[in-house]
């Protein structure tokens, strides 16, 4: 039996897939306990071939891929799961890496696994070749009043949960957030792991779309009865503004602000291999 299916969401990904594609690859476990399934949106460019190169040559592991139009990344999360063989699913999507070859093994080797619903790591941001460590919460201090936890590529879903509890499709950026908040008030059963699983890439979507981030996040915690409805207009009004504005400046300004703040914010990072080198906390 297939123990962890590893689900690539991806499109036009080929300067980002081969790098997950390899990531995975490295990692130090029977890989006859793993396979990877591909959710491809049609790509036009080559990552299809890039896949399908891998597929024929390496034999010792499963690789499949579904490649046909979808509503998002919400929804290709959830095919995926649908076509999952794996007890548990980890979503590792395009450009995404683990930390090291140890790292999926850590997460699927602890012990009584099948008393929980979601196993979680902490994980490593990255911004420009400069490096953090972000400790997760532990399971009893989650609360999810203020968004995500932890990081959706350091954790492992049992199948069957996630099959039954889909990803909602009313969000651009948050719809793992909905997931997650979701778990936690259905009491699903939640466990962490205090080693980092994933290297998490701050450029995407929702690095550089704060503001969405923050309004759809308000949409959920009013949703789930997490703030009231004063609560929500103030932190809705405030993204809203934010948004109005962003409009308004030309792209190449928010880049320049964008780097600006990114730098300040993370002149304290370390190197990779500083970060590797801090022995027990990983």
């Amino acid at each position: 039996m297939i123990e962890c299916t590893i689900i690539t969401v991806c499109k036009n990904a080929e300067n980002e897939i081969e790098r997950t594609i390899q990531s995975i690859l490295s990692q130090k476990i029977d890989k006859k306990r793993i396979e990877i399934l591909f959710i491809d949106g049609l790509s036009s460019d080559n990552t299809l071939k890039i896949i399908e190169r891998y597929i024929n040559d390496f034999e010792d592991i499963k690789i499949r891929y579904i490649s046909e139009k979808d509503n998002g990344i919400y929804d290709a999360m959830n095919k995926g799961a649908k076509n999952a063989k794996g007890e548990w699913c980890l979503y590792l999507n395009a450009g995404d890496t683990f930390f090291n070859e140890e790292s999926l093994e850590n997460i699927l080797n602890i012990e009584n696994k099948e008393d929980f619903d979601i196993v979680y790591g902490d994980t490593v941001h990255n911004y420009k070749n400069k490096y953090t460590i972000v400790k997760a919460k532990s399971e009893k201090e989650l609360t999810y009043k203020n968004g995500m936890e932890f990081c959706h590529q350091s954790c492992i879903i049992k199948t069957n949960y996630q099959k039954e509890n889909k990803y909602s499709l009313n969000y651009k950026i948050a719809g793992d957030c909905d997931f997650f908040t979701r778990a936690f008030l259905s009491k699903a059963k939640f466990y962490h792991i205090p080693k980092v699983i994933s290297i998490f890439v701050k450029d995407g979507i929702s690095s550089t779309r704060g503001s969405l981030v923050i309004k759809e996040n308000a949409d959920i915690k009013l949703k789930y009865n997490i703030i009231n409805e004063e609560e929500y207009k103030i932190e809705v009004n405030k993204a809203i503004l934010k948004i109005k504005i962003r409009e308004k400046i030309p792209k190449f300004i928010i880049k320049i602000r964008h780097n600006i703040v990114m730098k300040k914010n993370t002149k304290n990072w370390i190197s990779l291999d500083e970060i590797k080198n801090t022995g027990d906390r990983i």
